[in-house]
């Protein structure tokens, strides 16, 4: 009972949100501009690219400005919407004057309810635009759409106004003396320049370019501050450390990351390791093919009974017994597994030339711990995907029963005085009601796999009981 209380509770927390329009964050781009005639191809390639930009439904973290400008904007809209029921209020009242002659309680209610919407107008108009209300985070939605950029056009307010425009991006070439010159200026919905991107080339490095100019559009559309690194090292079993994290083997793209100082260290057995301390600037990407260098090394063998048991050093996986490895610098962790026996482990010491490990078969005490281990595993895997398709198909109810409530009141509303916001309620709670019904159907198959995973472990597990015995 409790569960179905807090189950009602979490979904009278989400009605809200349907009664919300949530305006996306619409920006768009404008076809690149050339100061010469040579280079009016590259800016038509140069547009298509940039107007490329997969980040449709791409969730932006709003600045304060940008929350105040949406503030507004509710606000003008609220009015606009009041306004206009005060027009068709004051049309109703002059139709009941016209055709009531006896009967003048109608031309009263409806007179009431003119003056009523006019001074809830009077009253918005009055107030501030409310910051705290409006989201601090929207999805991007490109205009038009994807691949398409907008016409070209000097006068950027009209562009704005007409769109509904929150960022609006200007690229633009420049040709001195036989050198390219890059310039990307981004205005918001103040008409503000927010960020400029500005780079000179020669023309054979622009698609050279091309990526970094995306990367930083990229992360000018999702207010990140940005840099990049991108590491490939040989051998591919390398190590690579930023800043006393372990990244990766071989090579690493971390992508967007905040300008500043960074320490690079990539090592691995055998090879001399390389260090670099690194200080990124705004709009800087951090490249670096490298290869590392041999050493003189002598080896460690290690050898099992039975072999073919699979070794891993310092927590990095070397392969399969017998093996040879270089020898070490500093006391290293050693770990070596194999199906059907006790795993070993211990710390391999710098002087150490030979390991020769007798394995033992895995005792019984054992089997039964991991055979239970694995059975508790199922079973809780099972009773969360149970729960959960319970809790979705209780969603599914409610969102369907809510989707009637809102059809019958946008039915129940005659035709000249429905409003788009009854229509979107109604597709919006019928959407969130497929979308749990949906989940369910998924969820049930997976319970269903999960409940045969934990027959399977109940009965390896009874089995292992009875044979310990």
């Amino acid at each position: 009972m409790r569960f179905f209380l807090l189950l009602i509770l979490f979904v009278k927390t989400l009605n809200p949100v349907l009664g919300q329009e949530r305006i996306p964050f619409q920006w768009a781009i404008l076809p690149v501009e050339v100061s010469h005639q040579d280079w009016v191809l590259l800016g038509k390639n140069l547009t298509s690219i940039l107007s490329r930009i997969e980040l449709d439904g791409e969730i932006r973290g709003l600045t304060e400005n940008e929350r105040q400008d949406l503030a507004q904007r509710a606000l003008e809209q609220a009015v606009n919407q009041l306004i206009a029921k005060e027009n068709a209020a004051r049309k109703e009242l002059d139709r009941l004057i016209l055709i009531s002659r006896t009967d003048q309680l109608n031309v009263l209610q409806a007179q009431q309810n003119w003056e009523r919407i006019r001074s809830e107008r009077v009253s918005f108009q009055q107030q501030p635009p409310r910051v705290e209300n409006t989201p601090t985070q929207l999805p991007l939605k490109q205009i038009p759409e994807m691949g398409k950029p907008l016409e070209s056009t000097s006068n950027l307010r009209v562009l704005r106004e007409q769109h509904k425009l929150n960022l609006i991006i200007v690229p633009r070439l420049f040709n001195v003396q036989g050198f390219l010159g890059i310039n990307i200026q981004v205005y918001d919905s103040k008409l503000d320049v927010v960020a400029r991107y500005e780079e000179w080339m020669s023309p054979e490095e622009v698609l050279d370019r091309i990526k970094g100019i995306q990367t930083w559009l990229v992360n000018v559309l999702l207010n990140r501050p940005w840099a990049g690194i991108k590491l490939i090292a040989t051998p591919s079993t390398a190590e690579i450390w930023i800043n006393n994290q372990f990244k990766g083997l071989g090579a690493v793209d971390l992508g967007i990351v905040e300008p500043g100082s960074y320490q690079v260290v990539v090592r691995a057995l055998g090879f001399q390791t390389f260090q670099e301390s690194i200080d990124l600037k705004l709009g800087e990407i951090y490249e670096l093919n490298l290869v590392l260098l041999t050493r003189e090394t002598s080896a460690v063998n290690i050898a099992t009974e039975p072999e073919k048991a699979r070794v891993w050093l310092g927590g990095l996986y070397l392969g399969e017994t017998p093996i040879g490895i270089p020898s070490l610098e500093k006391p290293t962790y050693l770990e070596i597994e194999k199906e059907g026996f006790n795993p070993v482990s211990f710390t391999l010491w710098p002087e150490q030339k030979e390991v020769s490990i007798t394995l033992e078969p895995l005792s019984e005490k054992r089997r039964l711990e991991e055979a239970r281990q694995w059975f508790y595993y199922a079973l809780g895997s099972f009773t969360i995907s149970f729960f959960t398709y319970i809790m979705f198909r209780g969603l599914e109810s409610e969102y369907l029963l809510l989707s009637n409530e809102y059809l019958k009141d946008y039915l129940n509303t005659p035709p000249g005085f429905r409003t788009q916001q009854q229509l979107d309620r109604v597709n919006l709670s019928y959407t969130f009601q497929q979308t749990f019904q949906n989940g369910g159907y998924a969820l049930l198959g997976l319970t269903a796999v999960l409940f045969g995973w934990t027959i399977w472990e109940l009965f390896r597990y009874i089995d292992t009981a009875e044979r310990g015995r």
